[in-house]
């Protein structure tokens, strides 16, 4: 057997035994080490028989597992046969060729270790990605960078349509790193299918991943949540897949809904591709499945046995082949895409702004118009002469005056293009009245009347009426006039660049405490000219931030118009006419930490249309003018507070915008590079119009060309600093300590000794007391005056310890004395409006209710009066309206 065995088998791996007994001991010695045993028995000469031992163990070799019958058993019996035959026959040549094959039999159905843990596998690889780009999304919504970014001129397509083309080019990379190391690695599940059928799977999949990650984004408000959401979709895409991996509901078993249901998410095409290229490669004949097999791999029935062969691998059980799973992948794909945009813009953003749910059906939506309806401004007039809205301040009625005849016009001019437009025009629009501080007969020619407006009352009841009148009648202005359709564009373009009309924006916010409307913004009519600068002043929640909101298209107007640069930026598609022209520093700074400052500059550049090249110069040059030049390189992460400012207003002067909107610009700055940026706006108002709002009154005081001071959502005054000061704040400030007496703490001695310095003070100087406190006096004294404060210095300094004066204080009044004035008498008014009233407890205990902002308050029986109760009256109104209202 050793030496007729091809190859001869050598002595040293044989070996030979007396009994069966000594090779069993051997064998229990040596375990695993012998394959095979023949024990011979020889009767006589002519009878010789044999007994087979073999080594049965399954043992894996290069990969696959050997068969102990045909690898040991069969060759060892088949040798021993031939042996014997030819020592009984005599004959060393007699020939033996013995050959055996397995017995035909369909293949074993085997669970595939592969098919069951690889999309988990390959899901994770993609669901780490899914979570950080869910973050960022979440994220870029939250801070309020994507605001930022359309206010600058950015449309809703590029936004997604980038988001997009980055997240894809990532999953096509992404899908190729996979399969190059399942290649590198020998995995049959690539190696044996089709090349194009596990990058379609792997890529689409992908792809229908980020999509269902952008859909999941639109309903997260905070990233904090994005996180734990990314994480917990993952769990439940765990589970899914462990329920597609044992064949539901991808199975004849089962109902085509459950089937449709589950194809509805990403992971379970995944998961059932996945299975199938696995089922396809799994056994020592698995042959994988082709391109042009595809389709025919799945069956219903067994096929025929010629077909079999042709086939390669098939199954009777599946309900959806490879290519239907990519078509399922692709509609995700797409559908999950269209609802992210759709959900995008029908779920409130971070301000409440949203569109209606029928927004896609309006045909203005899809194409608006290029000519602007006046409705809105006819609406604004209407408005203003049903409620008589004649501000109480003259420059603030003057201003409403010359703003509504400015409308008038416009709206003219607006009814003219659509008349013409349609073939009906009957004339030419007005001319355009010139706003020079008051309005000459011109107006109320332009407006088809001869007769002339001298003040502001009746320059509203002569001319907004008949407006109103004949856009009644006709629907639309038709004003005989020798004008032309240019005018608002042409000659008197400066003064309508940053015109904005009736409330320039009416936001309506809900008041929970009286289950009330209020209205943010109401009744404002106001124009800034190029080369103005408009500083907007009023304590917190006036509307300062709303009014800038509104007119950058943060927040939708909810009446009345706005025109800026002679377009409606309250139409559709007015405002995204005009957001190139426009430059937005948001009151917080809202930038990316890993881009630097040259690069925001660089992003915001091209958002706004600028080359290459013209970014790159424009770039250097910001950087240089908020000397940030050296830290143009650091990330905006590394930045103090104050340069994140000044790199925020840089990118707002990117492109050299017509009207330029700074929300307190300099807030958190040190005085030097406050200083700074004040030159800076001072130098760049000369080409724009500048709304600036802020808390500094002397920032006001510096830039403001035209301040205007707002209370509850309306302007209470406008004018110059000066003008101001001059107007509410009479010339100077005197205030004066009147010391208590520290061995008689009744407040009636004390009263007695203010009473009789507020007296002397006036008898002196005929100042007017404006605010009573505890131990101070505050007078307003008149310019006229003036001559008599050395006098009265002379006498306070004779009769300083008679009449227990600690100090005496002069100033001129500040713009700080009259935003407190002007901002006190609107919360006055409006606590007076609606009867709010507090309790106060007078002189010997009596507790009584006083109206908010009264001067004094009488008990009961009318015989008590507090009259020293002014300021802790209104101590205790501000308290509660600054902290309830807004």
């Amino acid at each position: 057997m050793r030496c007729n065995n091809s190859p001869a088998i050598p002595d040293s791996t044989t070996k030979g035994f007396g009994s069966m007994s000594e090779a069993d001991a051997y064998l229990f010695a040596n375990p695993q080490t012998t394959l095979g045993a023949v024990h011979f028995n020889v009767t006589d000469a002519q009878h010789i028989s044999f007994t087979l031992q073999t080594n049965s163990s399954t043992n894996w070799f290069k990969g696959h597992y050997q068969n102990p019958n045909i690898y040991i058993q069969l060759p060892l019996q088949m040798a021993a046969e031939r042996e014997t035959a030819r020592h009984l026959a005599n004959g060393s040549s007699l020939g033996w060729d013995v050959s055996y094959t397995d017995f035909a039999h369909p293949a074993s159905q085997s669970a595939s270790v592969v098919g069951n843990i690889a999309p988990t596998f390959f899901f994770a690889s993609a669901m780490f990605n899914f979570v950080v780009l869910l973050h960022n999304l979440v994220s870029e919504k939250e801070s309020g960078v994507r605001q930022v970014m359309s206010t600058m001129g950015l449309l809703t397509s590029p936004f997604w349509l980038t988001w997009a083309l980055f997240e894809g080019v990532q999953a096509l990379v992404s899908t190729l790193l996979i399969l190059a190391a399942s290649y590198a690695f020998h995995f049959d599940i690539m190696w044996q299918n089709s090349f194009w059928l596990s990058f379609l799977l792997l890529l689409l999949t992908n792809l229908a991943l980020v999509s269902f990650c952008f859909f999941i984004s639109t309903f997260l408000r905070h990233s904090s949540a994005a996180v734990p959401a990314g994480f917990g979709l993952f769990i439940v895409a765990w589970v899914m897949l462990l329920v597609v991996a044992f064949g539901f509901p991808y199975s004849t078993n089962y109902s085509s809904g459950l089937v449709a249901l589950f194809s509805l998410f990403p992971w379970t095409i995944l998961g059932k591709g996945i299975g199938d290229l696995a089922s396809a490669t799994t056994g020592d004949s698995a042959v994988g499945i082709s391109w042009s097999h595809r389709y025919s791999y799945c069956q219903s029935q067994a096929p025929s046995p010629s077909q079999q062969q042709s086939l390669g691998y098939y199954t009777t059980s599946c309900v959806a082949p490879l290519p239907h799973l990519f078509l399922f992948a692709a509609a995700q794909c797409i559908g999950y895409m269209a609802f992210s945009l759709y959900l995008d813009k029908v779920l409130p953003d971070r301000m409440g702004v949203r569109l209606p749910l029928w927004y896609p059906l309006l045909p203005s939506y899809w194409k608006p118009t290029k000519t602007t309806s006046p409705q809105r401004a006819v609406a604004a007039l209407q408005l203003a002469v049903q409620h008589k809205e004649l501000s109480g301040d003259a420059d603030v009625a003057a201003e409403n005056a010359a703003m509504q005849a400015i409308c008038a016009h416009w709206i003219s001019a607006q009814s003219h293009s659509a008349q013409t437009a349609k073939g009906r025009s009957h004339g030419k629009p007005a001319e355009y009245p010139q706003r020079n501080g008051g309005l000459d007969n011109s107006i109320v020619q332009c407006i088809g009347h001869s007769s002339s407006c001298e003040d502001v009352g009746h320059l509203q009841a002569c001319l907004v009426p008949s407006i109103i009148a004949d856009l009644s009648e006709n629907g639309a202005v038709l004003l005989p006039a020798a004008g032309s359709c240019d005018s608002i564009s042409g000659q008197h373009q400066d003064s309508l660049k940053a015109a904005f009309t009736n409330p320039t924006p009416e936001r309506r916010l809900l008041k929970k405490e009286r289950s009330t409307e209020a209205v943010a913004v109401k009744g404002n009519w106001l124009g800034i000219q190029q080369g103005e600068c408009f500083c907007l002043l009023g304590p917190n929640g006036a509307g300062k931030s709303t009014t800038i909101n509104c007119l950058t298209g943060v927040l939708p107007a909810t009446a009345g118009e706005a025109v800026v640069h002679g377009s409606s930026i309250v139409h559709q598609g007015g405002l995204d006419r005009v957001r190139g022209l426009m430059g937005v520093c948001p009151q917080f700074d809202v930038l990316w930490d890993n881009l630097t400052g040259r690069e925001h500059l660089m992003l915001f550049g091209a958002i706004k249309g600028l080359g290459r090249r013209q970014a790159e110069k424009q770039a250097d040059a910001l950087l240089g003018q908020v000397k940030l030049r050296a830290a143009g390189g650091v990330r905006a992460g590394a930045y103090s507070g104050g340069m994140r400012r000044r790199l925020s207003l840089a990118v707002a002067l990117l492109g050299n915008p017509k009207v330029l909107y700074l929300d307190e610009p300099t807030t958190g700055m040190d005085p030097i590079s406050r200083r700074h940026l004040w030159d800076l706006i001072a130098s760049v108002k000369q080409s724009c119009a500048v709304v600036l709002t802020t808390h500094s009154m002397e920032e006001a005081d510096i830039l403001g060309d035209r301040i205007g001071i707002m209370a509850r959502g309306q302007l209470c005054c406008l004018g110059s600093g000066l003008h101001l000061k001059q107007k509410f704040g009479s010339g100077y400030r005197l205030s004066v300590q009147v010391q208590q007496d520290v061995h008689n703490s009744s407040s009636s001695l004390q009263e007695d000794r203010l009473q009789r310095v507020a007296a002397f003070v006036q008898q002196h100087t005929g100042a007017a007391l404006v605010d009573k406190l505890e131990t101070h006096l505050h007078f307003k004294v008149p310019t006229e005056a003036e001559p008599k404060l050395t006098h009265i210095f002379a006498r306070i300094k004779e009769e300083k310890d008679m009449l227990h004066i600690g100090d005496v204080q002069l100033r001129l009044t500040p713009l700080e004395e009259v935003f407190m004035a002007v901002a006190r008498e609107a919360e006055i008014k409006h606590a007076q409006d609606m009867h709010e009233t507090t309790e106060l407890m007078l002189n010997g205990g009596t507790v009584v209710q006083v109206a908010m902002g009264a001067s004094h308050a009488v008990a009961p029986d009318g015989q008590v009066t507090y009259s020293r109760g002014f300021k802790m009256i209104m101590v205790a109104f501000t308290c509660k309206t600054t902290s309830s209202i807004f």
